[in-house]
């Protein structure tokens, strides 16, 4: 599954657009955003991150999941559940998984009126073993606790990395409005990362565990390439691939893979910058070759430069 967009920065301002409609992010909200600096020792990049939720908060809110009966008043049954305990429901998003049978709904929910997570799941305990008529239309109740708060003050630099975060913070944490798609960067990290330009290059990558949106700065002269492939659903498969547009020294900006047939094919979709590599025609003929030589259907079915 796609989810990465590319832009540029347009007077100080990004357009976020479709990417951001599952987070929220779209024309009216109000968008809390923090800025991460990350240092390796030999260079410098920035993070920005976007979403509805500040970090004022985003300490009591956690994942809710319940299974319920797709029957009328299943989901009044979880809404009159929560309310009567001041739990506010967030972002959600239901499913019905056997028609006239069973239906989930997933929910960002804030407890912080009510109390500890435990309590939450004790409560909705008590009820099932008392056959309580309030919530006979629901089968189970999972609760796991936000990581929202981990993604606005660790960044994404990852464990076991030597490179150092550090959290550049606005000083009046206010949201920014979003307009026209548009979300403007606060001034205060312009100023901070310095070199940004009037047209530089963005990647933008949703978060949905965590309802944020990430937004990197990449090099004015990057020179973006897809590759569409059909390849075999077994171990190995990827990496014949990857190892040849390494060998062309293309950096991988996105991947993503769906399976077509089980343990038969899959297809891949992979996202590069071509800066450092020579003519693109010269990568086509040596993926064809590594396919020849490799077991099972390698399929080349589309090789273009993307356009910002």
């Amino acid at each position: 599954m796609r989810h990465w967009q590319l832009g540029r920065i347009d007077n100080g301002k990004i357009h976020i657009g479709k990417i951001g409609e599952y987070l929220g992010l779209v024309d009216g909200s109000q968008i809390f955003s923090v800025l991460f600096r990350y240092d390796d020792g030999e260079s410098r990049s920035y993070e920005l991150v976007l979403s509805n939720f500040g970090p004022e908060n985003y300490k009591q809110i956690c994942q809710l999941t319940f299974y319920i009966k797709d029957q009328p008043g299943a989901c009044a049954q979880v809404s009159k559940f929560l309310s009567d305990r001041d739990v506010d429901i967030l972002n959600s998003s239901s499913l019905t998984t056997i028609p006239h049978k069973a239906m989930v709904w997933r929910m960002l929910a804030d407890i912080s009126y009510f109390g500890e997570p435990s309590e939450l799941i004790e409560e909705f305990a008590s009820l099932k073993r008392m056959g309580s008529a309030k919530i006979d239309k629901l089968n189970s109740m999972e609760l796991e606790t936000s990581k929202i708060s981990e993604r606005y003050t660790t960044g994404s630099a990852g464990k076991g990395s030597n490179v150092i975060a550090k959290t550049i913070k606005q000083r009046e944490k206010s949201p920014s409005p979003m307009k026209d798609g548009m979300f403007e960067i606060p001034k205060e990290f312009l100023e901070e990362m310095g070199g940004i330009k009037n047209g530089q290059p963005v990647l933008l990558v949703d978060d949905q565990d965590n309802y944020a949106l990430s937004v990197t700065f990449l090099p004015l002269d990057i020179k973006p390439v897809g590759f569409k492939f059909i390849v075999p659903d077994r171990p190995g498969a990827v990496g014949i691939i990857v190892d040849t547009l390494a060998a062309h020294n293309l950096n991988i900006i996105s991947i993503s893979s769906d399976v077509m047939i089980y343990n038969d094919s899959m297809s891949l979709d992979i996202v590069a910058d071509a800066r450092y590599s020579e003519n693109i025609e010269v990568i086509r003929s040596d993926l064809e070759s590594a396919f020849a030589s490799a077991k099972g259907r390698f399929e080349l079915i589309k090789m273009e430069n993307i356009s910002i």
